[in-house]
């Protein structure tokens, strides 16, 4: 499909920072008596995963996944479930393994390209709904494209649409970007939470002694390389990044997908925009806005954010397109 590179997105003068626009929502937007509804499931090798659902009483329903170290309760999730709601489809927030408030049973959680676990809570959500749609964010975004592009995995019919927003699409590149000095902020905090929650997997699993002769981890690279890619087998971080970017499973996509990012991503590299890859698939289109940050997209500082409005409506316009069809 051909590339959209978008200017309805257009911000005050303020939100044409982009970190500005990537941190504002995360220190100011508040949401008040939003409550889910939680599920637990069990997955096939003996772990859990905590569900947090929306319903609208709908036929549809729309799975969203996080980003990196997120879950349901991020601004960015709840502002997509209320934005969703508002149209009639129903919310299910997929948890990645232990990030619902409570750690998961077994030593390895989840990575970019864990597509297993996703696999299973579309299965499982799949039961009560006619249509299934996939959102999903920053890391959570790389997760679904690699699963709609992987071809051992059995897709499901009822998926119809996907839409992915600031996906680091190339890991490599972007986990390097995270070196440079403007991203530092960013990158400490990232850490701080991935190498707390390994240093308390330590005290119930014993074969995670080894992590704490990694006392020289200083980046994500570091981390992926001590622990990511030793604990879901991959050679090496580089492995790793390789196998698990959402890039190289683009050209399988079958799904109507829509990609949407924004140039000015402090976590983004030229690489991570499959300009390529989306010119040669029918089914996917990539839009591409000057600004946004990553997944900001601020409108007016409290308001829905335009990929929650720009969500709504593509998910809107296919299920009126369907039931439209129903009628002729």
């Amino acid at each position: 499909m051909p590339v959209i590179f978008t200017s309805e997105y257009r911000p005050s003068f303020f939100f044409r920072n982009p970190d500005i626009n990537t941190i504002y929502l995360t220190l100011f937007r508040k949401f008040k008596g939003f409550r889910y509804i939680r599920e637990r499931i069990y997955t096939q090798d003996g772990d859990f995963i905590d569900l947090d659902h929306s319903p609208t009483g709908s036929r549809s329903a729309a799975i969203l996944c996080h980003g990196l170290e997120g879950n349901s309760t991020r601004h960015y999730m709840i502002g997509m479930a209320k934005a969703l709601n508002s149209k009639n489809i129903d919310v299910t927030c997929f948890n990645f393994r232990g990030c619902s408030g409570q750690a998961n049973q077994l030593p390895f959680a989840y990575h970019s390209g864990f597509t297993q676990d996703l696999h299973e809570v579309v299965n499982h959500v799949q039961k009560n709904y006619s249509r299934i749609y996939l959102v999903g964010f920053s890391l959570g975004g790389n997760l679904i494209l690699k699963y709609l592009g992987e071809n051992k995995t059995a897709i499901s019919k009822k998926i119809k649409k996907a839409i992915v927003f600031s996906v680091p699409c190339d890991l490599d590149s972007s986990a390097r970007k995270m070196l440079k000095l403007r991203n530092h902020v960013y990158s400490i905090r990232f850490l701080k939470m991935l190498i707390g929650k390994v240093t308390d997997k330590i005290k119930s699993h014993p074969e995670l002694k080894n992590f704490n002769n990694c006392k020289k981890i200083k980046s994500i690279i570091d981390f992926d390389e001590c622990y990511t890619a030793r604990m879901h087998g991959f050679k090496n971080a580089k492995d790793y990044y390789r196998k698990s970017s959402s890039i190289y499973f683009i050209k399988n996509i079958k799904t109507p997908t829509s990609i949407i990012s924004a140039i000015d991503d402090p976590f983004l590299t030229d690489e991570c925009f499959p300009i390529s890859e989306a010119a040669r698939n029918k089914n996917v289109t990539l839009t591409l806005s000057e600004y946004g940050g990553h997944m900001g997209f601020v409108m007016n500082r409290g308001d829905e954010t335009w990929l929650e409005k720009t969500a709504a409506r593509i998910l809107t316009e296919e299920s009126e397109d369907k039931t439209l069809r129903s009628l002729k």
